[in-house]
């Protein structure tokens, strides 16, 4: 599972020690980046990874961020396929039996059929090493 924040802003409420070479990460809006952070604070202990990881994504989406914004509060986020089956790139590629397992779906761009890839996954390492995990 994944964060997801609407800023900056409130990337740094929940990472105690952000890294400032985030900033420069996050400034290639080439495509949506997931980082990977040590630790956080003030988030649920059950999305922390086994390692103390959290990740986190600030949405480029308008609707995301409104929701986020009137929730004041970042919102959990997982990817819309069954594990080790393939990413869908619109809505209309989304399993339909994991449609039916969802207690609710935003009809939002579901007519949509731009093409969506998979973010791009950057780890923030022990001495702010970067590690790309996926491209």
């Amino acid at each position: 599972m994944l964060v997801l924040v609407d800023s900056i802003e409130l990337v740094k409420k929940y990472i105690p020690k952000f890294p400032k070479i985030v900033n420069k990460i996050i400034k290639k809006k080439d495509k949506p980046t997931t980082i990977i952070y040590q630790g956080a604070k003030k988030l649920a202990k059950n999305l922390l990874n086994i390692d103390g990881t959290i990740r986190i994504r600030i949405v480029n989406d308008e609707f995301c961020k409104e929701l986020i914004f009137r929730f004041n509060k970042p919102i959990v986020s997982t990817s819309a396929n069954f594990s080790g089956m393939p990413f869908p790139k619109n809505f209309s590629e989304i399993n339909n039996q994991l449609i039916q397992q969802i207690n609710y779906v935003v009809n939002w761009r579901q007519e949509d059929l731009i093409i969506s890839s998979p973010s791009r996954i950057v780890k923030i390492g022990e001495n702010n090493k970067i590690e790309i995990l996926r491209e």
